[in-house]
């Protein structure tokens, strides 16, 4: 699953309503598990995020990071120390329909107790893996924890090493969405209610057909059971949706669309007359399961991403475009000012123009939109930039703030914000940092500028990005604005008095 886990991890993916993480927890504090430890290794923050410490469902939730699968056993180590207790190990891409409390104490103590599919719901010529990835392990087999290359080698370990003490108890329908079949599958299961036991939000208007709040259905369509539709989401006219087929939350399927065997992700345009069968969609990522292929599409009119129209509309069209032609109406007449000062200090200003990427944007580069940011570099007669009679925040404003204005004004970029860059500079930078970037807003106005210069480390960018990108609100953004300023008249008011 490559291609949807590049940029969110696996269980954070939905299940009908949900992140399927989310029918995880639901289950096991609805059977009476209320410590939870949660051990992450791909994109943690989106799971920490997403479940925080747990108290929105009456659990605790601890987060262990781990680099890979391999080192699952020493977390695991480290959570037994705390409680010599019997560990309830859950692979949270998997929900086995079963009663964890049937199993009692003394089985559990002997040797570990896997739960897993019966064997009889194997398709023809598909290979079949019975662990479920859910197992109760006594102490002793967390001590001993082995190490695995893949978890669902933990299985045939335990039933080499305890033999006859290791407990296999059979579920008839287990829930798995490690790979895109699987997960089409256990939308297909739960729809047919074939799998009970997960709390939806849709109200069951009729039988097989769930619709949540505010939804949408313009005349004509067509409604073929079992369908479900997510809030906030609009069908349009002559639509046929179903059978089994999942519409997420805040999505937008337009006329004259047909879809069967599919699930639509939430915040996805879904164009005019397109026929779907056996896919999944998320955003412009289309997803073929019976020939398993992965296509990009390009062309907005076909897919596209909801969300990101809406967030980008919301950004431009705010404070920091009615901020910035104040600010020229302001500085328009002072540039011939500016311009003098600057030729009489020997400084000849020079344009720069580069092709900066606009945020928020997709993770497939093929899909970046760019526009020209304008700045200005500052020589002496000798062709020298000018570095020592100038405070960092007085050249920024001349060189970068004032220029980049006009971005602005155009709703390409924000008055705060992550650094811009080039497709380039954006390629370059490390995985994990690129996928935190790529979901924040660029600004001229930089966090990382107004913490360590122009010159940061890359250390010192990557903690400065991390941490506004995931934590930006109109509040931090003002707060940055009135730094920058403060900072500003500070050494303008200096200067004077010199």
């Amino acid at each position: 699953m490559w291609s949807l886990g590049e940029t969110y991890p696996v269980p954070i993916m939905h299940l009908v309503d949900r992140p399927f993480i989310q029918h995880v927890v639901e289950i096991l504090v609805g059977q009476g598990r209320k410590d939870l430890d949660i051990i992450l290794s791909h994109l943690p923050q989106q799971i920490e995020d997403l479940l925080g410490d747990g108290s929105r469902w009456g659990c605790t939730i601890k987060y262990h990071l781990v680099r890979d699968v391999s080192l699952i056993g020493r977390a695991l180590k480290t959570i037994a120390e705390r409680d010599e207790k019997p560990c309830l190990l859950v692979d949270a891409t998997a929900i086995p329909q079963v009663d964890l409390s049937s199993i009692d104490k003394e089985t559990i103590s002997r040797g570990p107790v896997f739960f897993c599919e019966e064997e009889r719901n194997r398709k023809p010529d598909e290979p079949f893996e019975p662990w479920s990835g859910w197992a109760w392990l006594p102490t002793s087999a967390v001590h001993i924890f082995p190490v695995l290359s893949k978890l669902s080698d933990l299985y045939h370990w335990a039933r080499v090493r305890y033999r006859k003490r290791c407990t296999v108890v059979t579920t008839p329908r287990v829930l798995k969405i490690n790979t895109y079949a699987g997960l089409l599958d256990a939308h297909n299961q739960v729809l047919a209610k074939d799998f009970t036991g997960l709390m939806l939000t849709g109200r069951e208007v009729e039988e097989g057909i769930w619709l949540s709040r505010d939804v949408t259905i313009e005349p004509g369509v067509q409604l073929l059971p079992p369908v479900f539709i997510g809030q906030n989401t609009r069908i349009g006219r002559k639509v046929s949706l179903g059978p089994y087929a999942v519409a997420g939350r805040n999505c937008v399927i337009d006329d004259r669309c047909t879809i069967s065997n599919a699930v639509i992700f939430p915040y996805t345009y879904v164009g005019e007359y397109l026929e779907m069968e056996e896919v999944l969609v998320d955003k412009n990522r289309l997803i073929n399961v019976h020939y398993t292929s992965e296509t990009t599409i390009t062309d907005d009119f076909l897919l596209s991403n909801v969300r990101g129209k809406e967030m980008q509309k919301w950004l431009s069209g705010g404070f920091s475009i009615l901020f910035a032609y104040f600010l020229l109406a302001i500085a328009l007449p002072l540039l011939p000012f500016i311009y003098l000062t600057l030729k009489a200090r020997g400084l000849t200003p020079a344009q720069v123009h580069r092709e900066a990427v606009i945020l928020p944007a997709e993770f497939d580069s093929a899909l970046w939109k760019t526009y020209s940011l304008t700045s200005v570099t500052l020589a002496d007669r000798n062709g020298n930039g000018e570095t020592a009679t100038m405070g960092r925040f007085c050249r920024h404003f001349l060189t970068t703030f004032l220029p980049g204005l006009i971005s602005v004004a155009r709703g390409h970029v924000q008055v705060v914000g992550v650094l811009p860059r080039t497709k380039d500079e954006i390629l370059a930078m490390d995985h994990e940092w690129r996928l935190t970037y790529m979901r924040a807003k660029a600004g001229l106005i930089t966090e990382s500028f107004i913490n360590f210069g122009a010159d940061a480390s890359l250390d010192e960018l990557f903690s400065a990005e991390i941490i506004y990108s995931s934590s930006f609100n109109r509040a931090r953004d003002l707060k940055l604005l009135g730094r920058y300023f403060g900072a500003l008249g500070r050494e303008l008011f200096s200067k004077s008095d010199t």
